[in-house]
């Protein structure tokens, strides 16, 4: 048996340079036809019109196996109708379908921003729609590293720390390494798992490193909003310090703006 993961705590402070490219929160709970009334959407977009002030229909497509670390399916194998509202510039966006919801944006700025935006909604939809039970609750957190834009996957040695590079540093693998791919499942607290899914890439020219956290539990049990919520603040804590633990005191200090 696993132990839990236990890390340092790690620095709550903004990254100018920050390489995350998408956060995304998602609950899933049993389905709700409800959900499908515009009268009742209307009722949740309401509550977060500041936030989120487009609304539109949303049709979920089916999630495949391989887009969930976990093997599960959140929408159980077939479309689902619901609604999509969005930000202005289209770069937040908050999704209601009748078997989940969820927060999600590609111009992630600081935690306590996302997690209000998150709050919003998870109240809304426990006010309008009371489900009854929470099947998963899961926050993703996908980076993509560029500096210092490496012409080859050995660039990043310094830079992420060498576990987890793996063949990266291997004197006899290294010189002939294209890209990689890996999975860590990690034991979390409290029924907490942490997939990891990391690997570099070559995107255009320049080559990536993607680290792409998702904290979620997966235990069933009756649904609590603010109990989500201050889970969901931990999850955010769990992925913070993985991160942290990932990468080196040079590739931190330029995210915080350095040389």
């Amino acid at each position: 048996m696993a132990e839990p993961l236990s890390l340092p705590e790690a620095p709550k402070e903004k990254l100018p340079r920050s390489p995350l490219r998408l956060v995304s929160c998602q609950v899933d709970h049993e389905r709700i036809m409800a959900v499908a009334d515009v009268s009742r959407a209307l009722e949740v977009h309401e509550a977060v019109e500041s936030i989120f002030p487009r609304m539109e229909e949303h049709i979920e497509e089916k999630i495949s196996m391989a887009a969930r670390s976990d093997g599960g399916d959140a929408n159980g194998g077939e479309p689902q109708p619901g609604w999509k509202f969005q930000s202005r510039d289209e770069k937040w966006a908050a999704v209601i379908n009748q078997s989940s919801f969820r927060v999600e944006t590609f111009n992630y700025d600081r935690w306590p921003k996302f997690k209000d935006s998150f709050d919003s909604l998870a109240r809304a939809v426990g006010k309008t729609f009371s489900p009854k039970f929470e099947e998963r609750l899961g926050l993703r957190m996908i980076d993509h590293i560029e500096y210092p834009y490496p012409n080859t996957p050995d660039g990043f040695r310094g830079l992420i720390v060498d576990e987890i590079l793996g063949p990266i540093t291997s004197q006899d693998f290294s010189a002939s390494v294209k890209s990689t791919q890996g999975l860590v499942e990690l034991e979390g607290p409290d029924g907490i798992t942490i997939n990891l899914q990391h690997g570099c890439q070559l995107f255009s020219d320049n080559y990536s490193y993607i680290l792409d956290h998702d904290c979620f539990r997966k235990i069933g049990k009756p649904f609590n909003v603010y109990e989500i919520i201050d889970t969901v603040n931990i999850f955010h804590d769990i992925a913070n310090q993985i991160f942290r633990a990932i990468i080196t005191d040079d590739l931190y200090n330029f995210f915080k703006g350095g040389n």
